[in-house]
């Protein structure tokens, strides 16, 4: 497979549709059209990652020795990475006191797992959080973080607090409550700092939709309301 595939390079892939059909197509779609032709062709799978491929972690040295002047708050997330292989990039983040982004940390994983995300958050408080205590880590509600969370005494407190972040909280509202006055609400419900006036948005809501705040009432308002926080994020 490997030599039939090196028999076929990348450019030839090029020339051949762009004589055939005028067209130029970019690197990357003629690797995956050429990759799918051949597992078509033989019946198998070509450049399988995950079978030499799982996890790998790193930081840099003035982004540990930065997080040491930043609020004690870090927000993770993972996206996919488009390329050749089909994986995942994690990535830890500080906001610095400019209120500029400092990136934090780095992983490449063949999956999200509980597994991957267990190990990128203890590498994170080995390496950059060092034993700093009190510092709220923000994600969005995925299930394999909360458990690998859950699971992290490092991330526990009076060490750690979780917090939910809240544009994607609002992003998964919208999905299932396509109501502009009801996103607003829950945005101005979340970012105030008196229980009487977020209880009010919450009426509100509750009022336009019942089953709408119901579904709010089910997360754990210190997670997501200012008013319940107690200024970790």
């Amino acid at each position: 497979m490997a030599t039939c595939l090196q028999a076929f390079p990348i450019k030839d892939c090029q020339t051949t549709v762009l004589k055939a059909y005028g067209i130029s197509i970019s690197r990357r779609k003629a690797y995956l059209d050429r990759k799918r032709a051949f597992e078509k062709v033989y019946e198998q799978r070509v450049d399988v990652i995950e079978d030499v491929f799982n996890y790998v972690f790193w930081t840099f040295k003035p982004c540990i020795d930065g997080f040491v002047f930043c609020r004690p708050v870090i927000s993770i997330d993972g996206t996919h990475v488009y390329g050749k292989y089909d994986i995942k990039l994690l990535i830890a983040i500080a906001t610095d006191g400019n209120g500029s982004i400092l990136p934090l940390a780095f992983a490449i994983v063949a999956n999200e797992s509980m597994e991957t995300w267990s190990l990128f958050l203890d590498h994170l408080h080995l390496h950059v959080v060092k034993g700093r205590r009190d510092v709220a880590l923000i994600s969005d509600r995925h299930h394999r973080i909360l458990s690998s969370m859950y699971n992290s005494p490092n991330w526990q407190a009076p060490f750690g607090f979780h917090r939910f972040c809240l544009r994607h909280l609002k992003a998964n509202f919208q999905k299932k409550f396509k109501n502009v006055t009801l996103n607003n609400l829950l945005w101005a419900a979340a970012n105030h700092c008196q229980e009487k006036k977020f209880l009010k948005k919450m009426e509100m809501i509750k009022e336009i939709n019942p089953e709408a705040c119901v579904w709010l009432m089910k997360n754990d308002f210190d997670k997501w309301t200012l008013h319940r926080d107690r200024g970790r994020r």
